[in-house]
């Protein structure tokens, strides 16, 4: 009955150690990259008048292709959704809930404006009902150093369109953002 008792506490140390040891491995591969995204902060919207006043004085390149998203932004994105892809505007895609072919991306490009340390991206979401994201990147030339992400039922494809609406909808509950982020 001891040794059966020893066995137990050993076994329990055992994988104690090594899932701390398996956690401190995970946290260190994402700290390497990754932003730690402030939920609460997204949400209610603290960041983003900050992030609004940037965009206005940043003179934006318009891309319509995927491949050119600058690839800090695109390494962010797959930090947080490895199979994250996005179609080009005119390229088919997945746009309900209704997956017909598992090789389009659920995604499709309605804009980006990528300027020198900040760029947004916006696109439409499928799945049931079709939403449009609005994500605002700050980066430098390492890795996302701000980010601010909203859900929005309008297809927004222009820089300001985009400022005009963040700016309308500041203030509203529910006007930029359910209680959960999904990019």
């Amino acid at each position: 009955m001891k040794s059966r008792s020893i066995t137990i506490v050993l076994i329990f140390l055992l994988c104690f150690f090594s899932c701390k040891k398996a956690e401190k491995l995970n946290s260190k591969d994402k700290d390497e990259y990754q932003f730690v995204i402030n939920s609460k902060r997204i949400l209610n919207n603290e960041n983003l008048p900050k992030l609004i006043s940037k965009l206005e004085s940043t003179e934006l390149q318009t891309e319509n292709e995927t491949k050119k998203i600058d690839g800090v932004i695109f390494d962010f994105l797959q930090s947080y959704d490895p199979s994250f892809s996005i179609a080009n505007p005119n390229e088919k895609w997945n746009a309900t809930d209704v997956i017909a072919d598992k090789t389009l991306p659920r995604r499709k490009l309605l804009y980006f404006g990528n300027g020198k340390n900040i760029a947004i991206l916006n696109y439409n979401l499928g799945g049931i009902g079709m939403s449009t994201k609005i994500l605002i990147f700050e980066f430098d030339s390492e890795k996302v150093t701000d980010f601010w992400c909203g859900s929005v039922l309008v297809n927004l494809k222009t820089k300001e369109q985009t400022i005009e609406y963040l700016k309308e909808n500041i203030d509203k509950e529910w006007g930029l953002n359910t209680n959960i982020l999904a990019f």
